[in-house]
């Protein structure tokens, strides 16, 4: 089995790839979507580094780390600016 059997191409219409800008654009998710942000950051900053092993650390780290990556790349979407 193939990756694109997998997870085949989802099209997007224009109508649904404005939503998805007008959501994400949106001042009240982009904090909502801050705040959990800086949820996770604080969970890894707090985590009991002398009570886990590196594994665990690491792990920890990966998770956050691509908790935050996610996030980052949904605060990126924005309206395209108009140029003239």
């Amino acid at each position: 089995m193939s990756i694109e059997e997998i997870f085949p191409l989802v099209e997007m219409s224009a109508g649904e790839t404005q939503t998805i800008v007008e959501v994400f654009s949106n001042p009240t998710v982009k904090k909502y979507l801050r705040s959990l942000a800086a949820e996770d950051t604080k969970d890894l900053l707090n985590l009991p580094a002398l009570s886990k092993t590196s594994t665990e650390i690491a792990t920890a780290h990966s998770i956050v780390q691509g908790k935050l990556l996610v996030l980052s790349t949904l605060l990126s979407i924005a309206a395209p600016t108009s140029k003239e």
